[in-house]
């Protein structure tokens, strides 16, 4: 199978977080000093909060939500407060002090969208309200929150090995008042006594918005959650509602952002008011009759759903969510009777339901279980019954995506080829893991053999693509990441989806093209035939997020290390330009990680002495793209392949940096250091700022610290 892997880039991971926050946050410019004027706790205030929160618990109730309703204790016992502050060293925050002691020490409230009712997962809205069902709670502060956030200090403050912020300083100062449902906590900033305290999140994995302000106060924190009903319960269901501002260090929550404006028009609408594009409300199972129902068209019976629909069953009932939690039955999900006949390919029960007044196209959509388990016949007959063959608009997976991402996996000459294959890769994805325990294996023999129950021949597949085409299946369809079916299929079935008008020069949202993300010469060969711009570079530019812009060849010398230089001479032979550079001007040099691809490189005529970007080697590039670690041979002589070029290991990029301070920075391995200096490596050699590569290394790596002392 073609599948596209992420394009790496020399960026760090905070590069990679601060792209997919600025992606997902809320496009509003606010100034700074606007979101840091002090706030005092007014009566007024206090009213406006429990308006808010009654608002939305209306909401929530009319909407058919499971609802923990406000209810506000009375205020807390400055004894008590004192209490917590002796008990745990710290001095709770004024604002907080106020509210808990002056107005409630615990207000309850909390909502949940049951499972038949959420929004599509596309639209990316929030489930659940946060922390717990209460909107702050003193013994949740005092017993929960802090202890556990004292803990992670202990344990976390003196690493500095994440992608993530981590300064050991982040974590002074802080007063923990949430704990939240995923195991992160909120705080709040005492660093200045004065103020301002922000609210800020902390990542127990010290990623994502770890360490970011989500509010100047903790009173705007209450006031801007407050008006978006207290949604969200983690920092991915935070993200729609923030705005990042990466030099000031925040990621403010705000009501007036486009995200939470989205948020509050799915709040007003209407759910029973539907668009031509949205699926019909999910109807629930509510009597023995339609239990029955569901029953009887699991087992196949047509007798037993023709007397659960004279019994009065309504005939698109999906099963109740807790039936579903005590059987574990996942897999029906918004399933219908109609649901449970087409994935046996039980087409007489199928014309049973639809007399009895079924609808075909439910939340869940037909075609799209039938293309992963059912038989080509029963396709056709669908169609035929003119079932909706795109998926619905904010739908994840449309049956394209379904059949070409999954049932294309379970192809094969025959089905003892396909077991085998299967077999294969899950003996390359266990490795050399042998105590795996009976229960798993007999987990994954089962998983395996219900994979090989869905055979079929590729003949067979690529008729089915070519039935769900013509009968209007968009063939450029998006799926996660802007991917298209064209960039994740093979050659055969990416021939039927170009046929069909599929565009072979499409980008993903990180602006690579079919060209970029094609993984087999084959396919290769297919889309340059169909004119794909073999020399495209990736767009828009991406140098802001650290990253660069690479032709197919650039990109094929990258993934050259983990499948041989079949790809890179695949497009040497069709044309692509050697010469060509990516949008930082690097020539293709600066994507070669193996001795094998510098030298095709050098020998079209590119110079491996040219300084990159930034004034460094193609060591220093060659450290950052692969870390040349010591236990890999491969990596080791690519570094023994430049030095042997003459291509000095002490020479200095703009800032003055070597290679020993590359690695320095990139947290290597003592082993990795000590090949280094082995070769030679200066530890004496002082940065533009005065820096040597110890004075790079975290104060915790004292074994590394040693070496380059």
């Amino acid at each position: 199978m073609d599948i596209g892997i992420a394009r790496p880039t020399p960026a760090t991971g905070a590069m990679d977080r601060r792209t997919l926050l600025c992606g997902a946050g809320a496009v509003l410019a606010l100034s700074l000093a606007a979101c840091t004027e002090k706030r005092e706790m007014t009566d007024a205030l206090w009213q406006q909060w429990q308006a808010d929160w009654r608002r939305m618990e209306e909401i929530a109730r009319r909407r058919g939500w499971d609802v923990t309703p406000v209810v506000i204790g009375p205020p807390a016992r400055e004894g008590e407060v004192r209490m917590l502050e002796q008990r745990h060293g710290l001095k709770m925050p004024p604002q907080l002090r106020e509210v808990l002691t002056r107005y409630s020490g615990r207000v309850g409230f909390g909502w949940y969208i049951p499972i038949h009712l959420q929004p599509l997962e596309r639209e990316n809205l929030p489930t659940m309200s946060a922390n717990r069902m209460a909107l702050w709670d003193l013994d949740h502060i005092a017993n929960s929150a802090i202890p556990n956030f004292l803990n992670w200090k202990r344990d976390l403050a003196s690493v500095d090995l994440s992608e993530a912020p981590n300064r050991p300083e982040m974590w002074e100062h802080q007063f923990p008042f949430y704990d939240l449902v995923n195991g992160d906590m909120l705080t709040i900033d005492m660093s200045k006594p004065e103020g301002p305290h922000p609210v800020r999140y902390f990542s127990h994995e010290l990623e994502m918005l770890h360490g970011l302000a989500l509010a100047p106060d903790f009173l705007t924190f209450v006031t801007q959650m407050s008006k978006i009903g207290f949604a969200g319960t983690e920092w991915a269901s935070f993200m729609p509602f923030g705005t990042l501002d990466e030099a000031a260090g925040t990621y403010y929550l705000r009501a007036d952002g486009a995200g939470a404006k989205r948020w509050l028009a799915y709040l007003e609408k209407d759910p029973a008011k539907v668009d031509p594009d949205e699926p019909p409300p999910a109807i629930v199972a509510k009597t023995p009759a339609e239990e029955a129902l569901l029953t009887a068209a699991r087992a196949g019976s047509i007798e037993g759903v023709r007397l659960a629909l004279k019994a009065g069953a309504r005939p698109d009932v999906v099963p109740d969510p807790a039936w579903m939690m005590e059987t574990v039955g996942w897999d029906q999900e918004f399933a219908t009777a109609l649901t449970y006949a087409v994935r046996a390919n039980n087409l007489p029960l199928a014309e049973v339901l639809l007399e009895g007044g079924a609808t075909l196209d439910t939340r869940r959509l037909l075609l799209g279980d039938a293309v992963q388990v059912s038989s080509l016949e029963t396709i056709r007959w669908l169609v035929t019954k003119g079932v909706r063959v795109n998926g619905w608009k904010q739908d994840r997976h449309w049956p394209l995506h379904l059949l070409v991402t999954r049932r294309s996996e379970v192809s094969a000459p025959s089905r003892a080829a396909l077991e085998a294959r299967l077999r294969a890769e899950s003996r390359r994805a266990r490795g050399s893991r042998d105590d795996e325990l009976p229960e798993m294996k007999a987990w994954e023999e089962q998983h395996l053999r219900e994979r090989v129950a869905l055979w079929l021949d590729r003949a067979t597949y690529l008729a089915m693509l070519d039935t769900l085409l013509k009968a209007g299946a968009t063939p450029d369809a998006r799926w996660d990441n802007g991917i298209t079916m064209l960039m994740w299929a093979d050659a055969d079935d990416g021939e039927v989806l170009i046929k069909a008008g599929a565009d072979v020069n499409a980008r993903d949202i990180h602006g690579s093209t079919t060209l970029h993300r094609a993984r087999t010469a084959a396919k290769i060969r297919m889309l340059v035939a169909h004119g794909a711009d073999i020399d495209a570079l990736e767009q828009p530019a991406a140098e802001e997020d650290g990253g660069y812009n690479s032709t197919p060849l650039q990109t094929a010398l990258l993934l050259a290390r983990l499948g041989g230089l079949e790809l890179v001479e695949t497009l040497l032979e069709l044309g692509a330009d050697p010469k060509k550079r990516d949008s930082a001007g690097r020539s293709a040099l600066c994507y070669c990680t193996l001795a094998d691809t510098f030298r095709l490189m050098i020998a079209r005529g590119l110079d491996p002495h040219e300084r990159i970007p930034g004034g460094g080697t193609l060591l220093h590039n060659l450290l950052r793209i692969t870390s040349v670690r010591a236990n890999w041979p491969e990596e080791v002589a690519s570094l023994d392949f430049l030095l042997g070029l003459g291509l000095p290991i002490n020479g200095v990029d703009n800032d003055g940096r070597t290679l020993l301070h590359v690695a320095a920075e990139q947290v290597q391995t003592p082993a990795d250091i000590s090949l280094l200096l082995e070769r030679g490596a200066d530890k004496t050699v002082r940065d533009k700022t005065g820096k040597r590569p110890v004075d790079l290394v975290p104060k915790s790596l004292k074994d590394i610290r040693a070496l380059l002392a």
